[in-house]
């Protein structure tokens, strides 16, 4: 029943339409924003606004399919409903995670080190806070609901990242990925130190690649 929409054409054809929502979406975005920059035109926001009011579910839905096809495929028989969630919420783990470096980075480098304060860091601290926990209840959801349903078609994907070397895997994730960012992120001074906030946002962005 599945071959059809994994068929090659059809998955590279809608692989281009997914490239050309995100590439048309952040370069726009990218353009009024650096306009806006220039003269401080509100015009400019009222743009942005227009373009991110549809940009927005189409990122989700093409998010969404992108996991289906890129992630979910790889184990073909098995499907979950809430994994375009679950990897949409882990998406935003690692845009925030990424953006705390690269401000730390230019930070160190001299660069917007008149722009970027320490109440930008603490807020991008309790962004990341935020969305890892967002990630951890769609990731506790999705395990959750397979677990009470009991249906083999969806447990089998678990059931084998239980047991052998994959319990350790998903072990390092519960805890990794959860616990210890949490107790670390909870302090109002890891958030609004730059260095041990770069130093977790590393650390989220190989949890994520786990």
């Amino acid at each position: 029943a599945k071959s059809g929409y994994l068929d090659l054409r059809f998955f590279l054809i809608r692989a281009v339409i997914y490239l050309i929502i995100w590439v048309v979406l952040s370069w726009k975005l990218y353009r009024l924003s650096v306009a806006q920059d220039a003269d401080g035109n509100p015009n400019w926001t009222r743009a942005a606004a227009k373009w991110s009011a549809p940009g927005v579910p189409l990122l989700i839905l093409s998010a969404t399919f992108a996991a289906f096809d890129w992630l979910m495929s790889l184990t073909p028989h098995w499907y979950s409903t809430i994994f375009g969630f679950y990897f949409f919420s882990g998406s935003g783990v690692s845009a925030i995670a990424l953006i705390i470096v690269l401000a730390v980075w230019l930070r160190s480098k001299g660069i917007l080190a008149d722009v970027i304060t320490v109440e930008h860091y603490h807020d991008l601290g309790k962004l990341l806070f935020a969305f890892n926990v967002f990630w951890t209840y769609i990731a506790f959801s999705q395990y959750f609901l397979i677990w009470y349903a009991n249906l083999p078609e969806e447990t089998f994907w678990f059931t084998d990242r239980q047991k052998g070397s994959w319990l350790f895997v998903s072990l390092l994730v519960l805890f990794g990925h959860f616990i210890l960012p949490f107790i670390v992120l909870l302090p109002r001074g890891t958030k609004r130190h730059p260095v041990a906030l770069a130093v977790v946002a590393l650390w989220m962005l190989f949890m994520q690649y786990v």
